[in-house]
């Protein structure tokens, strides 16, 4: 029988749109997906003294996603950033399938573009000792070494993939905002300076902005800053 707590837990699960994608998307993507995906669904909803039984089923699932998910990072940054894993909820998966499963991270990274004389073309990230081979996608793949650069993205066993924007939007996700950084103490639109209603990031900066055409203003100049870093010097 289910606890109350549970069911409150299934309530709140079933509004998440993420969870909610991931299960639409994964069924003609790959089969580890969707197979974690069931396992997560019948996880969350079983009683908390059937969880234990259902362990083992969930390490081997994770790991066939793993060795996907490697994959996908690799062909298709992207669509692995859109299949992450909601991260909001990542502390609720057991210990052992944690850790098979790829961490968000977020920050002011330091890019190195390395190309070989074979044509082939390195990326790296680093933020705070931390190092990763990159994949970006779409115009950030023009971009050569920088010191700084605000990044989001996903990553797993060495790799990660990085958002095509600078910008990260995460609406209806309350629990995040606690891991960010205020820019300036007040929940104001640096772009007219009305009290900003929309949680945004850019690295690990929380900015707010009061509507989504100035949210979309902000992004550009990000974007175009990021392409010509000669602006504004």
């Amino acid at each position: 029988m289910m606890t109350q707590m549970g069911r409150g837990l299934v309530v709140l699960l079933a509004t998440i749109p993420n969870l909610q994608s991931v299960q639409a998307e994964t069924k003609g993507i790959a089969p580890a997906f969707a197979e974690f995906d069931a396992w997560w669904q019948q996880y969350i909803t079983v009683a908390t003294s059937e969880r234990a039984a259902l362990v083992e089923q969930g390490i081997a699932a994770a790991k066939n996603r793993r060795k996907a998910m490697l994959t996908m990072i690799e062909n298709d940054p992207a669509q692995a950033i859109k299949l992450a894993f909601a991260e909001e909820y990542h502390t609720a998966l057991p210990e052992p399938i944690a850790k098979l499963v790829e961490v968000h991270v977020r920050g002011l990274a330091q890019l190195t573009v390395s190309k070989k004389k074979d044509g082939v073309t390195t990326r790296r990230v680093s933020i705070q000792g931390q190092s990763w081979r990159a994949y970006l996608y779409d115009e950030r793949l023009k971009l050569n070494t920088r010191e700084e650069i605000p990044i989001h993205g996903i990553a797993l066993e060495g790799l990660v993939a990085i958002d095509g924007s600078p910008l990260e939007r995460f609406p209806n996700r309350e629990s995040l905002l606690n891991v960010l950084r205020q820019s300036d103490g007040k929940k104001t639109c640096p772009i007219c300076g009305e009290p900003g209603i929309i949680p945004t990031a850019v690295g690990d900066i929380l900015l707010w902005f009061d509507t989504d055409e100035h949210l979309d203003t902000c992004e550009k100049a990000l974007i175009e800053k990021e392409m010509n870093p000669e602006i504004g010097e």
